[in-house]
């Protein structure tokens, strides 16, 4: 089910009518619960005991953790039982054919052949994977208290506004929520449908429109067919500020979503393409799964704290699995590790810093780094193998004509659309980003104007999915 399409329209307009009308935390959970397994399900119902075998070994883990150790134990087994449990699921579904295709030699060697398995990706699981890992990781380092309930806890996982692509929510944050009573105000309201708006907003009227670029620059390499410089390097600027706006789109409506059911989400996207370093984006691009990232594998690696040389393996090491996480293609890899190269590169120059903040020309100077290694890392990010980025970038290095109007064209709205959408956020940055945009006459007309158009222009049943379900 689809953010973006009517019947998920239909579906949370009967689930808010619902969940209002019911008292007390407890008997909203259960609808809640309920309507998590109708949203997951709705799309393949076979994968729902996935994520509740999830949930009933972390929250039994979590339960086992807190025993061991009020008996003067510590509990590692069951956080050992827990990690491999959850890893072994997702290795399954979303490595497998990866490895066995990778260690073909081996396999003819031993003169077997296994082929590739008819294996379907269950949408999300690498979200709900990383998110239940964290809870039982933080109780067994005494930073949450154990669920005792099981009600509470299977909603925490399958809490759907976020279930699909994020944001990776931890347990301290989200749960509490759950637990209390929730109040809707007039104020939360507004925030929160004009949240809804700026992300059909970003979706709809930005990132399906840039799409049309993006496939005919990416889908002509990818098919084999020839492609001019000028056109490839504008499907390659398209393709990021299409990413950014499909999938900051999504979150902005799964806060708006979570809003009108009196649970505050974190916010994911904090303007990472005004970022003047790759260290200062990853503190504003997909900020639930960086905050992963350096809590629960770049700082029990070691982080800073063992030398310059470990800090650049960690660094590494943490982007190369942040890529592989996205995917198991060595597309991904390479797109890690460009990532992990550049910040080990800014960390030797001393740039990024936190609290230090550059002026003048150094700012244009990171900006403009910052922005290509976004861009043309994405290429990889794009592209069906690493024989097509490559392709591509060959093809932009030897640009000798320049874009046709088209394509241009879309690409100067979009980013056009994008500076209007971002500038009350700017203006207002010591604020949050749901204030900023509440408090914005400029995107409020903008949001309603997304929404006349995707009611009047766009054909019933054009619904196109997020980039991001398909990690």
């Amino acid at each position: 089910m689809l953010f973006n399409s009517s019947v998920f329209a239909i579906f949370f307009a009967l689930v808010f009518i619902g969940y209002w009308s019911l008292r007390g935390p407890k008997s909203q959970n259960i609808l809640l619960l309920v309507a998590s397994m109708v949203f997951y399900g709705w799309w393949d119902v076979r994968f729902l005991p996935l994520i509740y075998l999830s949930v009933v070994i972390d929250y039994t883990a979590g339960l086992k953790i807190s025993a061991a150790r009020e008996g003067g134990g510590r509990g590692r087994g069951w956080l050992i039982t827990s990690i491999v449990t959850n890893l072994s699921v997702l290795g399954y579904f979303k490595y497998c054919n990866f490895f066995i295709s990778n260690l073909e030699p081996v396999w003819e060697a031993f003169g077997w052949n296994p082929g590739t398995l008819n294996i379907i990706l269950p949408m999300g699981i690498s979200f709900y994977t990383f998110q239940t890992m964290s809870y039982t990781i933080d109780v067994y380092r005494g930073k949450c208290p154990p669920c005792r309930s099981m009600l509470l806890f299977a909603t925490y996982v399958s809490f759907f506004p976020q279930l699909v692509a994020g944001p990776i929510e931890r347990a301290t944050s989200l749960m509490p929520q759950l637990m209390k009573a929730r109040k809707l105000t007039a104020s939360t309201i507004r925030v929160s449908l004009l949240l809804i708006l700026l992300g059909y907003l970003k979706k709809v009227l930005i990132a399906d429109n840039l799409a049309l670029v993006v496939d005919s620059a990416f889908g002509r390499i990818q098919n084999g067919f020839e492609v001019s410089g000028g056109d490839m390097l504008v499907g390659v600027y398209a393709f990021a500020f299409q990413l950014y706006c499909d999938f900051s789109g999504y979150s902005d409506i799964a806060l708006g979503v979570a809003g009108l059911l009196g649970v505050r989400l974190m916010v994911n996207f904090k303007q990472p393409l005004l970022a003047c370093s790759v260290t200062d984006f990853w503190r504003r691009w997909h900020i639930s799964l960086s905050l992963w990232l350096r809590d629960y594998l770049y700082i029990p690696l070691g982080g800073s704290r063992k030398g310059q040389g470990r800090t650049y393996i960690n660094l590494m090491a943490t982007m190369l699995i942040g890529g592989l996480w996205h995917g198991a293609s060595w597309v991904f890899v390479v797109w890690g590790g460009i990532h992990g190269s550049a910040l080990a590169l800014e960390r030797v120059l001393g740039i990024g810093n936190s609290g230090t903040q550059p002026s003048g020309v150094r700012r244009l100077v990171g900006w403009v780094w910052t922005f290509h290694v976004f861009v043309f890392s994405m290429c990889f990010f794009r592209a069906d193998s690493l024989a097509s980025s490559m392709k591509v970038l060959a093809t932009v290095a030897g640009i000798s004509e320049l874009p046709r109007a088209w394509p241009t064209s879309l690409l100067f709205i979009g980013i056009a659309l994008i500076l209007l959408v971002d500038l009350p956020y700017r203006r207002n940055k010591n604020h949050d980003y749901r204030v900023a945009i509440a408090n914005s006459p400029l995107l409020i007309a903008l949001t309603m104007g997304a929404f006349a158009y995707g009611l009047l222009l766009i054909p019933p049943g054009t619904v196109t999915r997020f980039i991001y379900f398909q990690f």
